[in-house]
């Protein structure tokens, strides 16, 4: 059994599975307008993440963080070039996940996602 299937087993047998199902519903959809305000209010130049169901704004990074990943990805993006691992992508990749969009610093899209990329993705 993996971790959804327990974590739902008791609520399936409860006599309130029905409210449980319609505060689930409720959730989702409260999220997706959320996520839809999300998209509406991004700017270029901004770095924002939708986790949780809540908008995340970043502060400007600092220099030494700046410098940091600057050499992080050099370092990334040589090796997954020489070794033909995929893409390397940084800042301002948005990567939409079921429940989260995330703008990590750094991110490794493997060959099956990662060539399939085209100038045209935003």
């Amino acid at each position: 059994m993996d971790a959804i299937e327990t974590i739902l087993k008791p609520i399936r047998r409860s006599p309130r599975l029905v409210e449980a199902a319609r505060l689930l519903n409720q959730q989702i959809e409260r999220e997706r307008r959320q996520r839809e305000q999300f998209y509406e209010k991004m700017f270029p130049n901004e770095k924002v993440e939708f986790i949780d169901g809540k908008i995340i704004r970043h502060s400007p990074s600092r220099k030494d963080h700046l410098d940091v990943t600057k050499r992080l990805l050099k370092l990334l993006d040589t090796y997954v070039s020489i070794h033909k691992l995929g893409a390397v992508l940084s800042e301002k990749c948005l990567c939409v996940f079921p429940r989260n969009d995330h703008e990590p610093g750094h991110c490794l899209l493997w060959p099956r996602k990662g060539g399939s990329f085209t100038t045209k993705h935003t």
